[in-house]
């Protein structure tokens, strides 16, 4: 979206309605491609059904959604949160399409293949993750890990509704 919002002037060509998966960035779109009919689809988007519970002896169980290009760099960020916080367990569950085989980093980080059968204290996305739009849809409790060569995708309108653990 930036790229057009650079590079807008110079563009020739431009499409008759733009499909927006996400009524959170309906806006930014209109900004930017003024004119030109912007509509939300729902049937591109996913339900995500995953068990979070308040009650404390899950607390410490934290599910990670792995995004397909920044797994490793979001695994070495929880790799050095588990050095600090001993008592955190995390469950780091692979981006269907990814191609990466870890089978265990420590005591404290599991890798699972389906997060169905587990109830988590909290959800962890990466910055980058257009995963966030789905657990704001879903009113599904998140935060966010901070990866300082990765760059935030959600609009400016949603940022206040951001929280990080790092």
């Amino acid at each position: 979206l930036n790229l057009f919002k650079e590079n807008n002037k110079n563009l020739k060509i431009f499409p008759d309605q733009i499909v927006v998966k996400y009524k959170f960035c309906l806006d930014s779109y209109k900004k930017i491609f003024k004119g030109i009919k912007t509509i939300v689809s729902d049937k591109l988007r996913k339900n995500i059904n995953i068990n979070i519970s308040n009650k404390n002896k899950y607390k410490n169980k934290i599910l990670v959604l792995l995004g397909l290009h920044d797994s490793i760099d979001t695994i070495h960020k929880i790799t050095e949160i588990t050095g600090k916080k001993k008592n955190l367990f995390f469950y780091l569950k692979f981006h269907p399409k990814s191609k990466i085989e870890i089978k265990s980093i420590n005591k404290n980080i599991l890798i699972i293949s389906n997060f169905k059968k587990f109830k988590f204290g909290s959800i962890i996305l990466s910055q980058s993750s257009t995963l966030i739009y789905n657990m704001l849809i879903n009113k599904l409790p998140f935060k966010l890990l901070r990866i300082s060569n990765r760059s935030s995708l959600f609009p400016d309108t949603i940022k206040h509704k951001m929280k990080y653990i790092n």
